[in-house]
Parts: structure tokens; sequence; C-alpha cells
């Protein structure tokens, strides 16, 4: 007499054809999640891109928005520099007044 394991009636042979089915059915069970990871790198791929460009429109945004503030620098600049010429004028005015 043989010894089978406990679970034997889930492990033994089946028969042939239902061998084969389940087979087919794992194929297509295979291809099927085959062509989902597909699907998702061509997505991931897209998104991808899709930041890539977002990305670099962001890039051009920042360095037009730093070519503006530095731009927006320089004339605040020039423009202090001719507060303090008119204050200066100014200043010899009232000073030249008050001596006369």
């Amino acid at each position: 007499m043989a010894l089978l394991p406990a679970n034997w009636a889930k492990t033994k042979a089946r028969p042939f054809d239902k061998a084969l089915t389940s087979s087919f059915e794992d194929i297509l069970k295979l291809m099927h999640d085959v062509v989902q990871i597909g699907e998702i790198v061509v997505g991931l791929g897209w998104v991808k891109g899709k930041l890539e460009r977002d990305l670099q429109a962001m890039e051009v945004r920042r360095k037009a928005s730093e070519e503006e503030a530095s731009k927006a620098q320089s004339e605040l600049q020039v423009a202090r520099e001719r507060i303090v010429q008119l204050e200066r004028f100014l200043a010899v005015e009232h000073g030249l007044r008050a001596v006369q």
C-alpha cells in the first residue's frame, strides 16, 4: 500500500483535454496581461512626453519672467538714480535760495 499526500484529490493528474484547455486559457490570460502591460507602457510614455513638454514650457516662462524682472530692476535703478539727482538739484536750489 502506498502513502498518498493529504491534498491528493487536488493534485492528482487531470485528463489530457482539460490540461490542454487550461493551458490554452493560461496562455490567453498571459497574452491579455502582456497587452495590458503594453498599453500601460505606452500610456506612461505619453505621460512622460507630456510632462517633459510642460517642463520645457515652464522653463521658457521662467526665463521670460526672469528677463522681465531683470528689466524691471534696471528700470527701477534708473528711476532711483533720477530721484537722487532731482533731490540733489532741489537741495542745491533750496540751499541757494536760503543763502540769498
